[in-house]
Formats: C-alpha cells, structure tokens, sequence
C-alpha cells in the first residue's frame, strides 16, 4: 500500500468525477480531500475578494498561465492510496515510491527494486536520502 498526495487546480464541477476514476482504476483509494477557493486576478494583482500575490500564491490565480473558462475554479488536495498487488505493478511504481517505501519499510524491497533505485540515484532522478 502506497499513501501519496497530490494538488491540482481545476473547475469545481470536475472534482468528483476526478474523484470517481481514481476510485474506479487501478486499485487508487481517495482516503480524503479538501478543496480551497482560488480567486481569479492577474500575478501580483488583487482578484475582487482576494489579496494581492505573486503569480502561483494561494490567493490569486495568475489568469495568463492557464485559462480555466467561465466555471468556479478549486485548489484541491487528494490523499489517496495505491494497492501495488503483483510484481509487475511495483515495475510501473515511479522511482520516487521507491525511495518511500526503502525509508518506510526496507525488508520489502526486492533485489530488482534496489538495482533500479541504486540507478535512478545514480544518475539524479531522485533523491536517495532518508
């Protein structure tokens, strides 16, 4: 079992059906998540009801980098968990799951594991601290 989080911004109207395909493929479980407002306005300008910020600030969503039409748009946090059931599904686990799991719980890596951490290490695809 793989815990991760994610953000992304996108219309309210698309949450729970974001929601809906983690849950449907891929043995994803949405655990939790929470949705913030972002006001419209452009970098380092004040949206109406917001406060003046730099472009990518929790206040103001810098309108010139992404265009998200006329619908109301949410900052949303997933906590989910992944089910990695077969071999061949920790094959597809990103490097960086690697290197959580070798922190977390180190007697489960197995030896293919460690060779392709060691590589990934190696050559600064991640990280190898902890």
């Amino acid at each position: 079992m793989i815990r991760y989080r994610f953000k992304v911004v996108m219309a309210d109207s698309h949450v729970g059906l974001l929601q809906q395909q983690l849950n449907r493929r891929n043995d994803h479980t949405v655990l939790s998540y929470q949705m913030e407002q972002v006001e419209r306005g452009a970098a380092g300008k004040a949206a109406p009801g917001g406060v003046a910020g730099a472009a990518g600030s929790a206040d103001v969503m810098d309108e010139t980098l992404c265009n998200y039409g006329v619908d109301p748009v949410m900052r949303v946090t997933f906590d989910c968990e992944l089910l990695m059931r077969t071999s061949w599904c920790r094959d597809l686990m990103p490097e960086e799951m690697l290197v959580n799991l070798k922190a977390t719980a180190p007697g489960i890596l197995r030896p293919q594991d460690t060779a392709r951490l060691t590589q990934a290490i190696e050559i600064g695809l991640v990280q190898g601290g902890r």
